[in-house]
C-alpha cells in the first residue's frame, strides 16, 4: 500500500510540473524500426536547466545514418551555432537487437551501453561523481531528448523498518531537454 501512495504521489508532482519542451505523447503508439526508421538530421533548441541558475538555450542537431557497416550507424549530436566545434562523432553499434541492447561509441574510449525500451533509446552512466540519465524518444513528432543529470551519493535514506525496504533519494540537479525534428 505505501509503495502504490509513493509511486502516485511521485507521478502527480512530476505531472504537475511546468514543462517548455513536451515529451512525446502517449497517444501515438506508433512502433518504429531501430534505428533504420530513425536515420535523418534532425534539429531543435536544447533547454538546459540547473537548480540556482538560470535557463539555457542552444541549438542542438542529431544525424543518424547507416555506415558500410551493417552494426554500426553513425551517431552525431551538434551543439551550438559552431557545427565543427560543437560536433559530437559517435557511433551507434548494434549488439544485441533482439534483446534490444546496443552501445554509443564517443570514439575516444568510451563506450556507453544503451537500450531499446519501445521507442525509446536510453543510456545512464556516471562521469566523476555525477549520475546521468540520457533518452531519446521517437514519435512522428520527432525525437524527445533528455538528459537527466544528478549526484551518485543519497541525500535522504528511508524505509528500513520491519518489511519496509530502504529507500534513497537522489538528488536531480539538471536537466536538458529538446525536440529534434527531422528536416526536409
Amino acid at each position: 500500500m505505501r509503495w502504490c501512495f509513493l509511486t502516485i504521489s511521485v507521478l502527480i508532482f512530476f505531472s504537475c510540473q511546468t514543462k517548455k519542451v513536451q515529451s512525446p505523447q502517449s497517444g501515438a503508439k506508433k512502433s518504429y524500426q531501430f534505428p533504420k526508421d530513425w536515420v535523418g538530421e534532425y534539429t531543435g533548441t536544447l533547454l538546459i536547466e540547473s537548480l540556482g541558475k538560470p535557463n539555457k538555450e542552444v541549438p542542438m542537431g542529431l544525424v543518424i545514418q547507416p555506415t558500410e557497416k551493417d552494426s554500426i550507424y553513425i551517431w552525431q549530436l551538434i551543439y551550438g551555432e559552431n557545427k565543427i566545434k560543437g560536433l559530437r562523432d559517435y557511433r551507434l553499434i548494434i549488439k544485441e537487437p533482439e534483446n534490444g541492447i546496443y552501445a554509443i561509441d564517443e570514439q575516444n574510449s568510451i563506450v556507453l551501453d544503451a537500450y531499446l525500451l519501445g521507442n525509446q533509446l536510453s543510456t545512464r552512466f556516471s562521469v566523476g561523481k555525477a549520475v546521468l540519465s540520457a533518452t531519446y524518444q521517437k514519435s512522428n513528432e520527432g525525437i524527445f531528448f533528455e538528459i537527466l543529470q544528478g549526484d551518485s551519493s543519497p541525500i535522504h535514506i528511508t524505509g528500513g523498518i520491519d518489511s519496509i525496504p530502504k529507500v534513497e533519494s537522489y538528488p536531480i540537479k539538471g536537466k536538458q531537454t529538446a525536440l529534434l525534428r527531422k528536416k526536409g
